[in-house]
């Protein structure tokens, strides 16, 4: 019986890679006991919970072991597609390093690299990285449906179940539905470990249907670990306070979360990373071409800090900035200005196309405020963003770039691990990844 048993766990191990259907392997899975699913699991480590609709997550993976190995090249396949796409698009390059490459904080044997166009997966080592989808949600998408989301909270409201098990429930459900960022903040509220809250975060984000929401709810949901705070005039969030949402944008990015329209958030910026360079450009643009007092709480490498008119023409590539943006509606400079509001629209939506939130087809309308109590106008929204209009067949993402690689000749497959394919990437950089490759 143990020998025909470890006989279909080998079977099944091997058929789980080759699987296209992989969201109905239960029918598979449930032939199988206990012991048997539990052993395929151990065989198959990081490549059981792996799903191509979703693989925005972390990654540790013994290049030694022939799943884990076959799980990178996996990876780095759906990476190559998704960089295609955006490049063929000419979509903005929303990566830290500048390779359009969807891979953060990676390490090899602890030792950190960038995995750039031209380094190649070795055989053996511990690679671990965090991958950020880059495919959005197809417009008009709807969000999970009332009874199927009421099904998912009940799931989550079990007090027998762990943290870590309440997370396999809802990957469950990222790996098939889309969600609403009000859907994901309720979500996220029924998980208590901070660290898998975070998971959580990182695990919706390639689901959400209205990202231009989602990091600003994040920030509230997540800050002072979720409990309620109260924050003076002149006063920030502490670092402690925005632990969570620090660590959730260390994973996903910036650039693939933020939205320049609603820019009042805090900043901690690592100058020497590309993206965060960019948000730091962005700020300073708005700091110039919006009136008031609009930087609060300041500091450079934990230093008060005054804004330079050096950091007009460009910013430093080193230090760590911490900020608050706040829109100025009420001082005397604002109020006596050309247009007598705080923000400047057109700025923001020219940032907001540097980031993954935006898809061509939008168009973004400068709505303003009413009222004439200007204290109020920053819980106002300014702006609307509208979608193309709907379309009875409307080709997906991934139908697309599958045609962009059909009709195209291109192996996109192995784009990135040709050398010298780099792309849209600055000179200097290539000659950077091609030393780095030697």
């Amino acid at each position: 019986a143990v020998e025909g048993s470890n006989l279909k766990v080998g079977l099944v191990k091997h058929m789980f890679s080759r699987l296209v259907d992989r969201n109905n392997f239960s029918s598979v899975s449930d032939s199988l006991s206990q012991e048997e699913l539990a052993a395929l699991k151990r065989e198959l480590g990081a490549l059981w919970s792996y799903t191509d609709s979703n693989p925005t997550g972390h990654y540790r993976l013994d290049l030694s072991r022939p799943f884990d190995r076959n799980l990178a090249l996996k990876v780095l396949e759906t990476n190559n597609m998704e960089r295609g796409w955006r490049r063929m698009a000419d979509l903005f390059d929303t990566s830290d390093d500048g390779f359009y490459m969807n891979f953060r904080n990676e390490t090899i044997d602890a030792k950190s690299f960038t995995w750039n166009g031209v380094w190649r997966i070795p055989a053996t080592g511990i690679l671990d990285f965090d991958y950020v989808s880059t495919e959005r949600p197809p417009f008009h998408t709807p969000p999970l449906d009332n009874d199927l989301f009421r099904e998912l909270v009940s799931d989550l409201k079990r007090s027998e179940l762990s943290d870590a098990q309440k997370l396999g429930v809802l990957q469950l459900y990222t790996a098939e539905e889309y969600f609403s960022t009000e859907q994901a903040t309720k979500i996220v509220r029924y998980f208590e470990t901070p660290q898998v809250r975070v998971d959580a975060v990182v695990n919706l984000h390639r689901r959400i249907i209205d990202l231009e929401n989602f990091l600003q709810a994040m920030m509230r949901t997540l800050r002072h670990r979720g409990l309620p705070k109260t924050y003076g005039d002149d006063e920030v969030p502490s670092v402690q306070d925005d632990m969570e949402i620090n660590e959730v944008l260390r994973r996903i990015g910036w650039l693939n979360l933020w939205n320049p329209l609603d820019p009042d958030v805090m900043y901690r910026l690592d100058l020497s990373k590309r993206d965060q360079n960019l948000i730091a450009r962005c700020l300073v643009d708005l700091a110039v071409c919006e009136p008031g007092e609009n930087w609060l709480g300041e500091h450079l490498d934990g230093k008060e800090f005054e804004l330079p008119s050096t950091w007009i023409k460009e910013v430093p590539r080193k230090g760590l900035l911490e900020v608050h943006y706040t829109t100025d509606h009420t001082s005397d400079e604002t109020i006596k200005s050309r247009t007598k509001r705080g923000d400047k629209h057109s700025t923001r939506v020219e940032w907001f196309k540097r980031t993954l939130l935006y898809q061509p087809g939008m168009e973004f309308e400068d709505v303003g405020y009413t009222g004439n109590k200007r204290a109020e106008w920053k819980d106002q929204r300014p702006w609307k963003i509208h979608y193309p209009p709907k379309k009875e067949k409307e080709a997906t993402p991934a139908a697309s770039r599958v045609a962009f690689a059909t009709e195209s000749g291109q192996d996109i497959a192995h784009d990135a691990s040709e050398p010298g394919h780099l792309g849209n990437v600055p000179e200097s950089e290539k000659q950077s990844a091609v030393s780095q490759e030697k």
